[in-house]
């Protein structure tokens, strides 16, 4: 599998002796080097100050050695400072690299295809491709999405900008050298059809893969497992839980994702008081177990208590 060109933004990854190593994303999904990188949400509203505290957020996870940021807009449809806006402006203004996370659903080809570009002319060179929520899960229920592509063929249209073409096949004048990553879900209720999906990304163009959050390791090991013959390298997911009400809500409320019994239990029993703490032990102890499965990890925190990914650093140094 080719990998993008190699550009001058520094990441930190892991080496064997739990040292970090510089380079690009796509130099250290190439060499194997264990990646460490940390989600930031987009901001919801206003830009300025929200985008100011996105800063300090990163210098915090700067100052934890975490070299990698991965922008995500929010899960559901709102108003919001785009993606690849926010990463830029991370990148340039923070000094970190950035991967974004885009969706395909509220932009046209030709929209994509322009941001793509413009977000590449000013350095951004990696990007996350998801076909995103409908709308009518948002703030904007009469809204409707676009969807000229879903995921598979925003890959696709990444795979065409690198190889120096257009979504139509015509020529362009440069050839962009994006790292291109795809979700993939353990959780999937039919892991048939997200295993074959998953290996059609692959085949579009996908360089990396990138799990939904994960709470139990058996389905995390199918994936590896189905996958192993595509010899992709696929980024581990891990969010904390912060209460056994957030952990009764998606267990029971959110299709395709799974909470272990004993980890609802264990969030139950801990209250309010100790939740954050037991749910952080939980994914250490996951992320522990999932080390060797995977090559790299994207740590999810809330924005207003960030050391509470010192724990998970710990256990990948």
């Amino acid at each position: 599998m080719g990998q993008p060109e190699h550009t001058d933004v520094v990441v930190l990854g892991l080496g064997p002796g739990g040292e970090y190593v510089a380079g690009t994303l796509a130099d250290q999904l190439a060499s194997r080097r264990f990646i460490v990188a940390a989600a930031v949400a987009t901001p919801a509203g206003g830009f300025g100050v929200r985008a100011g505290e996105a800063l300090e957020a990163a210098a915090v996870l700067q100052a934890q050695g975490i070299g990698l940021l991965a922008v995500q807009p929010p899960e559901s449809a709102r108003t919001h400072l785009d993606s690849l806006d926010m990463a830029l402006h991370l990148q340039q203004q923070a000094g970190v690299e950035t991967v974004a996370t885009v969706t395909s659903w509220d932009k046209t080809i030709m929209t994509l295809q322009a941001e793509l570009l413009g977000a590449h002319a000013l350095g951004l060179r990696s990007v996350i491709s998801t076909t995103g929520s409908p709308p009518v899960r948002g703030d904007y229920p009469a809204v409707d999405g676009i969807w000229e592509v879903d995921s598979l063929g925003l890959i696709a249209l990444l795979a065409g900008l690198n190889a120096g073409r257009d979504s139509n096949g015509l020529a362009l004048t440069t050839r962009t050298s994006f790292c291109v990553g795809a979700r993939v879900n353990p959780g999937a209720r039919d892991m048939d059809a997200e295993i074959a999906r998953a290996r059609a990304k692959v085949r579009a163009g996908a360089h990396f893969l990138v799990s939904r959050p994960v709470y139990e390791l058996d389905s995390l090991l199918r994936v590896v497992s189905a996958l192993e013959a595509e010899d992709i390298p696929l980024l581990l997911s891990v969010a904390p839980l912060r209460s056994f009400e957030e952990a009764d809500y998606l267990a029971h409320e959110v299709p395709g994702v799974t909470i272990p019994p004993d980890t609802l239990r264990a969030m139950e029993r801990a209250g309010r008081g100790a939740a954050r703490a037991v749910g952080t032990e939980l994914a250490a102890d996951l992320l522990r177990d999932a080390r060797k499965l995977v090559s790299g990890v994207i740590l999810t925190a809330a924005e207003e208590d960030l050391t509470v990914l010192a724990p998970l650093l710990a256990v990948v140094a």
